[in-house]
Parts: structure tokens; C-alpha cells; sequence
């Protein structure tokens, strides 16, 4: 799909620098569609740019188990906490 397409470029254009496109990562970790969310959390983990740890702390919290497994790895490779509550 198209737009799942687009998320992930907008994850690599983040890690060049494009820190403009981060909305677009916000927009799809909230979408009703599972595949965007996935698409969002995995686009967030692009690069070590930390404008992508709140997709992923948002990533964590989602109903679906797939969404939360694949955000708390990118935390943990980030080293971030999984909750602000925690930092």
C-alpha cells in the first residue's frame, strides 16, 4: 500500500535530517489500520535520531501485540525507557 510506503520514507528522510516529516510518524502511529501502525513504529527506529522515541513510547501502549513488541525493541536499542513514568 501506498501510504505504508510513504511512512517508511519518511522515516529514512528523518534520519537524514528531514526532522520536518516527523507528523507523518504521528499520524500513522495512531491510524486505524494495524499495517500503519506497524509501518510507523518500525519507520520511527530509522536512524538514532530521538524525534522518533515518542512513536515509539505511543507504539507501546497499542492494542495490538505486534505494534508493542516491535516499539519496546526500538526502545531498548535506543536505550529509552518504555514510559515516561519511568525516566
Amino acid at each position: 500500500d501506498r501510504r505504508r510506503v510513504g511512512v517508511f520514507a519518511t522515516g529514512s528522510l528523518i534520519a537524514l535530517g528531514h526532522k520536518e516529516k516527523s507528523a507523518r510518524l504521528h499520524e500513522a502511529v495512531a491510524d486505524r489500520k494495524e499495517d500503519m501502525r506497524l509501518a510507523a513504529v518500525e519507520a520511527a527506529t530509522y536512524g538514532s535520531d530521538p524525534i522518533g522515541v515518542p512513536v515509539l513510547v505511543k507504539g507501546t501502549g497499542d492494542k495490538k501485540v505486534d505494534v508493542r513488541m516491535l516499539a519496546a525493541e526500538g526502545l531498548v536499542e535506543r536505550d529509552e525507557p518504555a514510559s515516561p513514568a519511568s525516566r
